[in-house]
């Protein structure tokens, strides 16, 4: 892995720290203690990692901030990934992961901030689903661990730093391992010890399922002789179901064929009722024969009015059709009277339009002379200024020219040799005059501009004038021109006046003409009205009429219904005499089946019981069955359980011992040999040596004496933690098999000699890492470095510059 670039929002001190590329090589950030530098280092740990520590986004939000985000490009088997973290601040106040993204070769995928941590993890070679979350702060050691972060672990307690390496190093599994051990071999002394019981227990289930076995062949004994009972029983309620179902078979034949006879008699009599009420209707049929005579002169008189009134519908029709037509042309006539009041106003009105147009039409020639009046007056405004412009840059040129000759060494501007003290003050001299011309003119120019200008301002308010005139001008033409359009509309209505007129006096004439058959029709109207109760009356006598025609017939029909009923009824009460059905027979017939069936009912009962006792005692012997089979399977597990605790106690536990302390003991002599070689490398030839022991504790000697730590200079302490993290980086690398080429240091060089910091060239060299980035506050590192950018910050912004 090759970070290729990285850029920072509204991250710490940074507003927009731009693109920050990187190469491959040794990469350093200098700058002042405090400008952000160490920023850099933290936003590359939280894109690439993430960071789940309390308070963390707090610290990384730029303050007043309501977003931030940090995106970083990198290179992996040469190919190029892009990783996208994005923090915001919520209503509440709290700050939160928002927009997370990676894009990789096959696109864009936008994942959780812990599948971006996974995901990392993957391209480095971590099994991510093995409990990356221990790994990460190992992969740390080997990435970045910021150098203050290596004293601490230097200068703490000896089970402390050797807790942290056997982490590192996956020593503590080792520990677990037999811990885990342990807990099992104590189980196997608690199963054991409960072995014995379960012996006693086994005993007695046994005796436990003798028992019930016998219990259960006597039930399904007593089952047998029930089930013998009750067959023969069933036979019997067979028969005697036979028996009663014939019995009932009678018995719904005789209430069906009762129940038929009663409705034939319903129907028979209701018939006779029909049959006498329209017998009384048709003896009336004669008087209303006679009434329907009595009335025929009257509908005949209804009906020759009725033709009458009908016959003069259409002229009556004419009549109205032309009494609309009168009143509409009535109106129209009226219309056009007054129609002809107005046009006289209108022509008024047109007149008064016609002398303001003449008022306003001198006003509006004098545009196109104003107009042209005010161009001409613009470009001289503008020639004007254009020569403001040239006097005054001669007169900054020669302000100019009067401070070289003033100032010391000045030469001639022709012969450009210096110049003495008379022609200095010769030629200063012809500057100030025409210096003092120069603004003489400027103020002669000033006032023609002014004036200019003054002038242009009463042209332009004269042609805004003129403009709203014409604007009003145009409104007035506009009026003028619907007044004449009305005008013509109104002399076209007079002219059709004097036809309208004679088409009035022919249709009054006509309306004279048809008076004499209004008054007939009204009176026809009347008598027709006088003669509709009549007509009514004799309608209704016809229906009557009708309807005994129809009952007739119906009469008829009833006669045959009343035949065939008679010969149903005879035919039923027959029927009913041949069927032999004895109520208290079969009363008697139920009473002996239900006593049976309920003897039987009870027999079943009986079985039923006996059968789930049976069952639960079968279910009883199978739990006691499958309980002595776990027992005998427990009895024989302890045993071997008894076996692999004496095999975990006496040969595993004691083995993982001896594994741990030579791997331990391989680790240290790898680590031992590491840290001698870069302690001598970043001191060189000294008095100096250093080494680890079997803890891994550093050990400083001076003259063959130990040194305590804390009793080094600053740069020998640096010496000592910066020995410690290579050898780490070098170890957690091999341990973890990571695919990563890239260091990150925070200041390792604290307190270091200029030799010191020259000797990190050939250390990086040696390291073979691909890309390192350095965070210090070290000028001379630029010497050894391959890229510099300087971090400064000023007003609270950090930037960063590139210098090489």
């Amino acid at each position: 892995m090759i970070i290729k670039s990285v850029r920072l929002r509204n991250i710490r001190s940074y507003e927009d720290s731009g693109l920050i590329r990187f190469d491959k090589g040794t990469i350093l950030f200098e700058g002042d203690i405090g400008s952000g530098k160490t920023t850099i280092l933290m936003a590359i740990e939280f894109a690439l990692f993430g960071n789940s520590e309390r308070g963390f986004y707090e610290k990384l939000l730029r303050k007043g901030a309501m977003w931030g985000d940090v995106e970083i490009v990198f290179v992996h088997n040469d190919e190029i990934y892009t990783v996208y973290r994005k923090i915001i601040r919520n209503k509440r106040g709290g700050i939160s992961n928002d927009e997370t993204y990676v894009i990789t070769p096959e696109g864009k995928r936008h994942l959780s901030p812990l599948e971006i941590k996974s995901f990392i993890l993957g391209i480095m070679g971590v099994d991510v689903g093995n409990k990356f979350r221990r790994t990460l702060p190992v992969i740390n050691y080997a990435i970045y661990t910021p150098q203050e972060t290596m004293k601490e672990i230097l200068s703490g307690k000896e089970e402390e730093r050797l807790e942290v390496i056997r982490k590192i190093f996956h020593l503590d599994e080792y520990k677990i391992a037999r811990d885990n051990a342990s807990i099992i071999l104590s189980g196997i002394k608690g199963e054991s010890r409960a072995i014995d019981a379960k012996k006693e227990e086994l005993e007695r289930v046994n005796i436990e399922i003798e028992e019930l076995q016998e219990m259960i062949d006597a039930k399904k004994e007593k089952l047998k002789d029930i089930q013998a009972r009750m067959s023969e029983m069933k036979k019997n309620i067979d028969i005697l179901k036979k028996s009663v179902d014939e019995m009932e078979h009678r018995r719904k034949s005789h209430e069906e064929l009762k129940r038929q006879i009663e409705r034939y008699k319903s129907e028979l009599k209701s018939r006779s009722e029909e049959m006498e009420h329209i017998m009384n209707e048709m003896a009336q049929e004669q008087e209303l024969k006679k009434k329907l005579r009595a009335l025929d002169d009257a509908v005949a008189e209804y009906n020759r009015t009725a033709n009458e009134l009908e016959k003069l519908r259409v002229q009556m029709d004419t009549y109205e059709e032309l009494s609309k037509e009168e009143s509409r042309l009535k109106v129209e006539i009226n219309t056009i009277e007054d129609m002809i009041k107005e046009r006289d106003k209108l022509l008024a009105k047109i007149r008064e339009i016609d002398e303001t147009i003449k008022s306003h039409r001198k006003i509006l020639e004098k545009k196109i002379s104003l107009e042209n009046e005010l161009n001409e007056l613009e470009e001289k405004l503008k020639v004007l200024r254009e020569i403001k412009a040239r006097n005054t840059q001669k007169l900054e040129d020669a302000s100019t020219e009067i401070e070289k000759y003033k100032s010391l060494g000045a030469v001639c501007p022709t012969c450009q040799r210096p110049l003495d003290e008379t022609h200095k003050r010769k030629l200063i001299h012809e500057a100030e005059r025409k210096i003092e011309k120069l603004r003489e003119a400027i103020k002669n120019i000033n006032g023609k501009i002014s004036r200019y200008e003054s002038s242009i301002k009463q042209l332009k308010d004269e042609i805004l004038r003129i403009h709203e005139i014409e604007k009003k001008v145009s409104s007035i033409e506009g009026e003028k021109e619907t007044l004449e359009k009305r005008i013509k509309d109104i002399k076209t209505k007079i002219e059709a006046m004097d036809k309208l007129k004679t088409e009035l006096e022919s249709i009054t004439q006509k309306l004279k003409e048809l008076g004499d058959i209004k008054e007939k029709y009204r009176a026809l109207e009347e008598r027709k009205k006088s003669l509709e109760a009549k007509r009514d009356e004799y309608r209704k006598l016809q229906l009557l009429l009708k309807e005994i025609e129809k009952k007739r017939s119906r009469l008829e029909t009833l006669k045959k219904k009343q035949e065939n009923l008679r010969k149903k009824l005879k035919d039923a009460e027959r029927k009913l005499t041949q069927v032999s059905y004895d109520e208290e027979e079969h009363r008697k017939l139920v009473e002996k089946y239900r006593a049976l069936y309920g003897e039987y009912r009870n027999m079943e009962g009986q079985y039923r019981s006996v059968e789930e006792e049976l069952s639960e005692n079968m279910k009883e012997l199978d739990r006691k069955n499958s309980l002595k089979n776990e027992l005998e399977k427990s009895i024989e597990k302890g045993k071997r359980l008894e076996e692999i605790g004496n095999w975990l106690g006496d040969k595993f536990i004691p083995a993982l011992e001896d594994i741990e302390k030579m791997r331990l003991l391989q680790i240290n002599e790898e680590f031992r040999a590491l840290f001698e070689k870069w302690f001598y490398e970043l001191l060189g030839e000294s008095d100096y040596e250093a080494t680890v022991d079997e803890n891994f504790t550093p050990i400083v000697r001076y003259d063959k004496y130990d040194m305590p730590i804390s009793s080094l200079s600053g740069g020998e302490r640096t010496s000592v933690a910066l020995a410690y993290r290579l050898s780490l980086n070098t170890m957690v690398k091999r341990a973890l098999g990571l695919k990563t080429n890239i260091l990150i240091l925070d200041e390792p060089t604290d307190g270091f000699s200029k030799d010191q910091l020259y000797k990190l060239k050939d250390i990086f060299e040696q390291m073979e890492t691909d890309q390192i980035i350095i965070v210090s506050h070290e000028k001379e590192l630029m010497n050894i470095a391959d890229a510099v950018y300087h971090v400064e910050k000023s007003n609270g912004k950090s930037v960063v510059k590139i210098l090489r």
